[in-house]
């Protein structure tokens, strides 16, 4: 999930740029890129708030303080993103519309509150992902795995992965 985070945040940004200047065609190639990354992320999304549906549920009775309403937020701003995302598929042709740039400011800001989110939890991704390696280590398999989040920030900040910027080194 976070490698198609990575992806959906960095065709998004070069879209925009791309619409800024004069190249139809490389706009057009930026927005089919952005689209399936964001298709994949938002289908990947969707299993990730289903697996923490309990969660969602408890809300009513719990209530929505501290580190919920956080995650609250960014659930509502990742579904404002969504359901913007949608209508310019679908609705709006070209760039350089009012609703893209809405789309796009809404799109920093929950890859911002994602990147806490992730950030947040990088310990407990981490130490589960050990475990995960261990166990297919002893079955002989491939120890490096992409659910493992935290490995992928490493691998990213270690530039095995050829994207111009570093998740860890610019919020840590």
């Amino acid at each position: 999930m976070l490698l198609v985070f990575i992806l959906s945040f960095y065709t998004g940004v070069e879209l925009h740029i791309a619409g800024q200047g004069v190249d139809h065609e490389s706009w057009h190639i930026w927005a089919i890129f952005h689209t399936n990354a964001s298709l994949l992320f938002m289908i990947l999304g969707i299993i990730h708030v289903k697996s923490h549906w309990a969660w969602y549920k408890g809300l009513r009775t719990v209530g929505c303080k501290g580190k919920r309403k956080a995650v609250l937020l960014l659930s509502i701003v990742f579904l404002l993103a969504v359901v913007s995302g949608i209508l310019l598929v679908c609705f709006v042709d070209g760039a350089n519309s009012s609703l893209g740039l809405w789309h796009y400011r809404i799109g920093i800001f929950v890859s911002v509150l994602g990147v806490l989110h992730i950030l947040k939890r990088k310990r407990g991704l981490y130490k589960g992902g050990e475990e995960a390696c261990a166990r297919e280590k002893g079955r002989g398999e491939m120890s490096f795995y992409p659910s493992n989040a935290f490995s992928i920030l490493v691998s990213v900040s270690n530039e095995r992965f050829s994207l111009p910027f570093s998740i860890l080194e610019m919020y840590c």
